[in-house]
């Protein structure tokens, strides 16, 4: 279930980019971050009640006990407010499988894999929903995250581009691994499911690493210090 990230009011705070359209905001109003889990969890409650196609702006806050006009002062419609609920979802539970010093290598390119595909496995479980309407946004969704993820780790290489220009550009590399690792994932969901992600992930590991080349390399000195 998707609700299981919104149960501490502490982890609120990662919420808070999403809110303010103006740079001079000192800080997020409080309120606005409570109100936007109210309308996450009042959407993934109906999810698992019934079908996206079904919910409508009205069901939303009448779940969440807040008028219309509130809700569009937050989200520009039922897609923007599943976009973010899925967002927070993916993002929590994948950042939550990586250790909290996580870089570029090999280790941290399985547990990421792994991740994906745990994610995708909660993803198609939690609810009933729409898949033709819903489920390209989600997948969009997790294959951001993932390359923001990537491509933290490729920049936080010291031993990058500006001291081997013959690397391909860390942006590329991190979305053509993107899309490797999501296929990889998606490929285990659909229709490997019944093995262990851990052996298909890992029998397919060699294609994994490939879109990464000399980045694996590079990043060498760092594992050893």
């Amino acid at each position: 279930m998707l609700t299981y990230f919104i149960q501490d009011i502490c982890k609120l705070a990662r919420f808070a980019p999403m809110l303010g359209s103006s740079d001079k905001m000192k800080k997020i109003d409080p309120r606005a971050i409570r109100t936007r889990a109210l309308l996450e969890s009042a959407l993934d409650r109906l999810l698992r009640q019934g079908s996206f196609d079904d919910v409508t702006i009205q069901h939303i806050t009448d779940e969440a006990t807040v008028n219309r006009a509130t809700f569009y002062a937050h989200f520009h419609d039922k897609y923007h407010l599943y976009d973010a609920l899925v967002e927070d979802h993916s993002r929590s539970l994948i950042e939550s499988r990586l250790p909290s010093d996580a870089r570029l290598e090999k280790a941290t390119i399985r547990v990421l894999a792994l991740a994906i595909c745990e994610n995708l496995t909660r993803f198609h479980s939690a609810c009933r929903i729409a898949k033709s309407q819903t489920e390209p946004r989600a997948h969009a969704c997790i294959k951001r995250i993932v390359r923001d993820i990537l491509l933290g780790w490729l920049q936080a290489i010291p031993a990058g581009q500006d001291s081997d220009p013959a690397l391909p550009p860390a942006p590329l590399v991190a979305s053509l691994a993107t899309g490797t690792l999501f296929a990889a994932a998606w490929e285990w969901s659909e229709r490997h499911a019944t093995e262990p992600a851990e052996t298909f992930i890992d029998a397919a590991f060699p294609l994994l690493l490939q879109p990464f080349g000399e980045w694996i390399a590079a990043a060498a000195p760092s594992e050893v210090g």
